[in-house]
């Protein structure tokens, strides 16, 4: 009787010791995409930066947007 509970308590260990390499791997997947997307934001971030420069650099160029004391061409 003893031998059995043993191995019912062993069973319910392995059990739950699998769970918890179960859960700390999802935990490690899930904080692997955290990182990945704070890369991508990132990545967003300095390339919209640099969309809003060339933006504003055409708009000078086509006179949308004039530089503060530029002299205005009357032609």
């Amino acid at each position: 009787m003893t031998i059995v509970v043993l191995i019912g308590l062993l069973l319910v260990s392995a059990i739950t010791a699998m769970g918890m390499v179960d859960a700390n791997r999802k935990a490690e997947m899930a904080l692997d995409e955290v990182e990945m997307l704070r890369v991508q934001q990132r990545w967003d971030s300095e390339r919209i930066e640099e969309l809003s420069h060339e933006l504003f650099e055409v708009m000078q160029h086509v006179g949308i947007v004039r530089v503060p004391g530029e002299v205005c061409d009357a032609s």
